[in-house]
Protein backbone atom coordinates (compact mmCIF):
# COMPACT_ATOMS: atom_id res chain seq x y z
CA UNK A 1 0.00 0.00 0.00
CA UNK A 2 1.24 3.21 -0.88
CA UNK A 3 0.95 6.42 1.65
CA UNK A 4 -1.31 8.30 -0.78
CA UNK A 5 -3.97 5.25 -0.34
CA UNK A 6 -4.05 6.04 3.53
CA UNK A 7 -3.80 9.59 3.75
CA UNK A 8 -7.09 10.10 0.80
CA UNK A 9 -9.26 7.84 2.72
CA UNK A 10 -12.65 9.42 4.15
CA UNK A 11 -12.55 9.31 7.79
CA UNK A 12 -15.92 9.53 10.08
CA UNK A 13 -17.64 11.75 11.72
CA UNK A 14 -20.61 11.80 14.18
CA UNK A 15 -22.97 14.52 14.50
CA UNK A 16 -26.15 14.57 16.29
CA UNK A 17 -25.86 10.98 17.11
CA UNK A 18 -25.88 9.89 13.41
CA UNK A 19 -22.34 8.36 12.10
CA UNK A 20 -21.03 10.28 8.64
CA UNK A 21 -18.68 9.87 6.19
CA UNK A 22 -16.06 12.69 5.83
CA UNK A 23 -14.72 13.13 2.71
CA UNK A 24 -11.39 15.30 3.73
CA UNK A 25 -8.59 13.10 4.02
CA UNK A 26 -7.55 12.73 8.33
CA UNK A 27 -4.33 14.42 9.22
CA UNK A 28 -3.87 11.71 12.12
CA UNK A 29 -3.36 9.03 8.91
CA UNK A 30 -0.60 11.90 7.55
CA UNK A 31 1.07 11.21 10.84
CA UNK A 32 0.58 7.49 11.03
CA UNK A 33 2.11 6.68 7.36
CA UNK A 34 5.39 7.28 7.02
CA UNK A 35 6.35 9.09 3.61
CA UNK A 36 7.63 6.04 1.24
CA UNK A 37 6.22 3.45 4.10
CA UNK A 38 5.75 0.26 2.12
CA UNK A 39 3.55 -0.74 5.41
CA UNK A 40 1.11 0.58 7.54
CA UNK A 41 2.42 1.08 11.05
CA UNK A 42 -0.86 0.23 13.27
CA UNK A 43 1.59 0.87 16.27
CA UNK A 44 2.03 4.45 15.72
CA UNK A 45 -1.85 5.62 15.67
CA UNK A 46 -2.82 7.57 18.26
CA UNK A 47 -5.29 5.58 20.56
CA UNK A 48 -7.64 8.62 20.93
CA UNK A 49 -9.92 9.65 18.08
CA UNK A 50 -8.26 7.21 15.77
CA UNK A 51 -10.58 6.86 12.45
CA UNK A 52 -9.94 2.80 12.84
CA UNK A 53 -11.17 2.72 16.35
CA UNK A 54 -14.12 4.43 15.32
CA UNK A 55 -14.77 1.80 12.13
CA UNK A 56 -13.75 -1.27 14.85
CA UNK A 57 -15.75 0.51 17.25
CA UNK A 58 -18.71 0.60 14.78
CA UNK A 59 -18.13 -2.87 13.68
CA UNK A 60 -18.17 -4.01 17.54
CA UNK A 61 -21.39 -2.29 18.49
CA UNK A 62 -23.60 -3.90 14.67
CA UNK A 63 -21.76 -6.90 16.32
CA UNK A 64 -22.64 -6.95 19.75
CA UNK A 65 -26.54 -5.81 18.60
CA UNK A 66 -26.54 -8.49 16.16
CA UNK A 67 -25.27 -10.93 18.49
CA UNK A 68 -27.97 -9.49 20.98
CA UNK A 69 -30.70 -9.37 18.07
CA UNK A 70 -30.04 -13.31 17.64
CA UNK A 71 -29.55 -14.49 21.35
CA UNK A 72 -33.32 -12.58 21.74
CA UNK A 73 -34.27 -14.42 18.92
CA UNK A 74 -33.09 -17.83 19.64
CA UNK A 75 -34.66 -17.14 23.37
CA UNK A 76 -37.80 -16.44 21.49
CA UNK A 77 -37.43 -19.92 19.47
CA UNK A 78 -36.59 -21.66 22.34
CA UNK A 79 -39.17 -20.52 24.36
CA UNK A 80 -41.92 -21.40 21.36
CA UNK A 81 -40.34 -24.89 21.44
CA UNK A 82 -40.77 -25.02 25.13
CA UNK A 83 -44.32 -23.82 25.22
CA UNK A 84 -45.05 -26.28 22.01
CA UNK A 85 -43.20 -29.23 23.99
CA UNK A 86 -45.31 -28.63 26.85
CA UNK A 87 -48.46 -28.83 24.63
CA UNK A 88 -47.16 -32.17 23.12
CA UNK A 89 -46.49 -33.00 26.73
CA UNK A 90 -50.14 -32.91 27.81
CA UNK A 91 -51.32 -34.21 24.71
CA UNK A 92 -49.23 -37.33 25.62
CA UNK A 93 -50.57 -37.22 29.01
CA UNK A 94 -54.03 -36.83 28.04
CA UNK A 95 -53.59 -39.83 25.51
CA UNK A 96 -51.84 -41.68 28.25
CA UNK A 97 -54.83 -40.68 30.71
CA UNK A 98 -57.26 -41.84 27.78
CA UNK A 99 -55.18 -45.52 27.38
CA UNK A 100 -55.64 -46.07 31.18
CA UNK A 101 -58.79 -45.26 31.08
CA UNK A 102 -59.98 -47.67 27.49
CA UNK A 103 -57.74 -50.87 29.99
CA UNK A 104 -59.78 -49.60 32.93
CA UNK A 105 -62.99 -50.10 30.39
CA UNK A 106 -61.66 -53.05 28.60
CA UNK A 107 -61.03 -55.15 31.91
CA UNK A 108 -64.60 -54.12 33.06
CA UNK A 109 -66.02 -54.97 29.21
CA UNK A 110 -64.44 -57.92 30.02
CA UNK A 111 -65.59 -59.11 33.49
CA UNK A 112 -68.78 -58.35 32.23
CA UNK A 113 -68.83 -60.61 29.94
CA UNK A 114 -67.74 -63.10 31.94
CA UNK A 115 -70.61 -62.23 34.59
CA UNK A 116 -73.15 -62.45 31.74
CA UNK A 117 -71.80 -65.79 30.55
CA UNK A 118 -72.60 -66.82 34.61
CA UNK A 119 -76.17 -65.50 34.26
CA UNK A 120 -76.58 -66.88 31.12
CA UNK A 121 -75.89 -69.88 32.36
CA UNK A 122 -77.98 -69.42 35.32
CA UNK A 123 -81.17 -68.45 33.17
CA UNK A 124 -80.74 -71.46 30.80
CA UNK A 125 -80.33 -74.03 33.97
CA UNK A 126 -83.50 -72.14 35.49
CA UNK A 127 -85.32 -72.89 32.37
CA UNK A 128 -84.49 -76.04 32.42
CA UNK A 129 -85.75 -76.74 35.97
CA UNK A 130 -88.54 -74.86 35.05
CA UNK A 131 -89.73 -76.29 31.98
CA UNK A 132 -88.80 -80.01 34.16
CA UNK A 133 -90.94 -78.54 36.68
CA UNK A 134 -93.72 -77.71 33.85
CA UNK A 135 -93.22 -81.12 32.38
CA UNK A 136 -93.45 -82.96 36.10
CA UNK A 137 -96.43 -80.82 36.88
CA UNK A 138 -98.32 -81.46 33.37
CA UNK A 139 -97.35 -85.47 34.11
CA UNK A 140 -98.83 -85.03 37.62
CA UNK A 141 -101.98 -82.82 36.15
CA UNK A 142 -102.98 -86.02 33.67
CA UNK A 143 -102.18 -88.72 36.46
CA UNK A 144 -104.91 -86.43 38.21
CA UNK A 145 -107.18 -86.46 35.03
CA UNK A 146 -106.67 -90.06 34.90
CA UNK A 147 -107.80 -90.97 38.54
CA UNK A 148 -110.46 -88.61 38.65
CA UNK A 149 -111.75 -90.35 35.33
CA UNK A 150 -111.27 -93.33 36.80
CA UNK A 151 -113.32 -92.58 40.19
CA UNK A 152 -115.98 -90.88 37.80
CA UNK A 153 -116.27 -94.13 36.18
CA UNK A 154 -116.35 -95.54 39.85
CA UNK A 155 -119.05 -93.65 40.49
CA UNK A 156 -121.25 -93.79 37.93
CA UNK A 157 -120.76 -97.35 37.96
CA UNK A 158 -121.96 -97.50 41.75
CA UNK A 159 -124.79 -95.28 40.98
CA UNK A 160 -125.90 -97.52 38.53
CA UNK A 161 -125.23 -100.16 40.99
CA UNK A 162 -127.64 -98.49 43.93
CA UNK A 163 -129.81 -97.09 41.09
CA UNK A 164 -130.95 -100.60 40.28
Amino acid sequence: FGSTAFAARPTHRVLDGAELLDPRPSNRMAVAVAEGSTHFDFTSLPRSGCWLDEVFAGSDDRLSLWRKDRTQALRQEVQRAMRELGRERNGLDDLATDIAKTRHLQADAAQLHIEGQHLGRAVREAAASAAQRSEAAYQARQCFLQIEEARLAELRDEERVLAE
